[in-house]
């Protein structure tokens, strides 16, 4: 399979919209009475949108709590690994490519659907049920950066003492990438449920 090809499986995605692969659902946090959507993708269940629930090493962008209802809580590492409810907990990176894996299975069976954004390029922002938000991040000198521009989310996986891996999707949905980031950068969580 030549790159591009590859670039292109990679950038549908998260852009297919299928009934038969994904069951919406709801959960409310018993902490906070907060109510998450859920998503099936294949035997996992995930939070359909960011995770807000406020402990400490926890932000809004910004610092500013209006945001939070559409973008969701920042959270530094740590505490994104305790944020979780109970039931539920941040994905490691193999989960995450268990659903990355199931969605390109989607896009390469014929079972997908592509969104197009308004310049007619393939969108991964409000694909599926999985809703990613381009919400930003809050960096370790406590800057906020890249709103409406990236979504940054945890795994519970580390790199080393001081790192940890990260998924990173494009406000234009035009891209998945990861890597690490710090412990003390802040980025968005999605939980799985156990």
């Amino acid at each position: 399979m030549n790159i591009r090809r590859f670039e292109l499986i990679i950038l549908l995605l998260f852009v297919i919209v299928s009934v038969k692969a994904q069951e919406k659902s709801s959960f409310i946090d018993p902490r906070d009475g907060k109510e998450y959507k859920t998503i099936q993708i294949g035997k996992q269940i995930w939070m359909g949108e960011n995770l807000s629930y406020n402990i400490s090493g926890s932000y809004t962008y910004n610092d500013k709590e209006v945001l939070e209802e559409v973008y969701g809580r920042l959270y530094e590492w740590q505490p994104a690994v305790e944020s979780c409810p109970k039931g539920w907990h941040l994905p490691d990176l193999e989960e995450w490519n268990t659903m990355i894996n199931m969605m390109s299975g989607l896009i390469v069976s014929g079972s997908a659907q592509e969104i197009k954004n308004d310049e007619n390029k393939t969108s991964l922002v409000h694909c599926t049920e999985f809703n990613s938000i381009p919400s930003g991040s809050r960096d370790p000198l406590g800057n906020y950066i890249n709103l409406e521009e990236f979504a940054y989310y945890w795994t519970s996986t580390e790199g080393d003492s001081m790192t940890a891996v990260r998924k990173i999707i494009s406000g234009g949905g035009l891209s998945i990438g990861g890597g690490y980031g710090n412990k003390t950068s802040a980025y968005s969580v999605r939980c799985v449920k156990d």
